[in-house]
């Protein structure tokens, strides 16, 4: 996808339309000669793992904070085209916050997970299947395909970002700790970067 595309969703995501984030690329992946990366069109399926996002977050926040004082914290999906027999989620957490101007600073953590203990995403099987296909079939040349597996791929990241704002929420409804502080959502090798909002 182009610059300008990938600029319009960021500047969405700063003001927190997640939805129309969504409703943009759906647009866009629809638009494209019909494949099977349209199996993520209106899929919300993540949204079922926000307790256990819950839990996930809130105990990696208790556990850095027995190390360090935490200032931010920052989770990552791992690239899904390369991996996509298992979509999982790492986590760091940062004696300061370097700003939304420059994200560079997020590759200088100073606590990770101790028990590299993962969060695996679940709910889009299929379509990591249809990743799978699409790698080992070498499909990647096809300009075509190309583009609707990068549309899917932003979607998946943007229902993403759509589940972590749910447990935020959840988090915000029993007064967690870990929603005073900015947490930043990202996937490897995607430039787009969601922060929730502190409380």
């Amino acid at each position: 996808m182009d610059i300008e595309f990938s600029s319009k969703l960021q500047k969405l995501l700063q003001e927190n339309k997640i939805a129309e984030c969504i409703e943009i690329a759906e647009d866009e992946l629809i638009q494209q000669p019909k494949t099977d990366f349209r199996k993520i069109i209106g899929r919300d399926d993540l949204l079922k793992q926000v307790k256990k996002l819950n839990k996930w977050t809130g105990k990696f926040f208790k556990s850095a904070n027995k190390k360090i004082y935490v200032k931010s914290v920052c989770t990552e999906m791992i690239r899904m085209d390369i991996n996509p027999d298992n979509w999982y989620l790492d986590i760091f957490a940062y004696d300061n916050y370097g700003g939304d101007s420059n994200f560079d600073w997020l590759g200088e953590w100073q606590h990770e997970n101790p028990d590299k203990e993962s969060f695996t995403i679940k709910g889009f099987e299929d379509i990591q299947e249809v990743f799978k296909n699409f790698k080992e079939d070498n499909k990647s040349k096809d300009e075509t395909l190309s583009i609707s597996a990068k549309l899917c791929e932003i979607l998946v990241i943007l229902r993403l970002f759509e589940l972590f704002e749910a447990t935020h929420n959840l988090a915000l409804e029993k007064e967690k700790k870990w929603i005073r502080i900015p947490l930043i959502v990202k996937a490897d090798g995607n430039e787009l970067i969601y922060r929730l909002k502190t409380e």
